[in-house]
């Protein structure tokens, strides 16, 4: 499955150096710990087995347009001031957990309700959210520079 997900320059280099890139939840901060916690416990509902925080990403080959509109969306303007690459990666899709990201953001901002997100993907037409446990180097298909902003 294609997808593309971004991060740090650093994670790049990492994973060229051939690298594993795990999220510790560590660096996971006190806001974001319940939902991140919350997408965790669905992708090992699901079957998939990790122990650090996931790694978002979006399906796709990422056209230019769609991946402005999301950095748009994802990004402030300090993280435009962080080295930032968007990663085009190859993974299995037995480890790509789908999910709707308009639900994941209701959820996120105090919205009721759990559900398992594959069910959300399934029963909503936004499950162009991807969530992985790790990156592989040899997923990495291509690194390019984040879009500028539209407006």
């Amino acid at each position: 499955m294609l997808v593309w997900s971004v991060q740090n320059t650093i994670v790049r280099d990492r994973l060229l150096e051939g690298h594993v890139h795990r999220v510790p939840w560590l660096q996971v901060g006190a806001a974001d710990r319940k939902p991140f916690e919350a997408m965790a416990d669905a992708m090992r509902a699901a079957g998939t087995e990790f122990e650090t925080a996931p790694i978002w990403a979006w399906r796709g080959e990422g056209s230019n347009a769609a991946m402005a509109e999301v950095c748009q969306m994802l990004l402030s303007e300090r993280d435009r001031e962080a080295d930032l690459v968007i990663l085009r990666l190859q993974v299995p899709a037995g480890l790509a957990h789908l999910s709707s990201y308009s639900r994941w953001q209701d959820f996120y901002l105090g919205g009721d309700g759990v559900q398992t997100w594959s069910e959300m993907a399934e029963a909503d037409d936004d499950a162009s959210q991807v969530t992985l446990p790790h990156l592989e180097p040899s997923w990495l298909v291509e690194s390019l520079p984040v879009p500028p902003p539209l407006y």
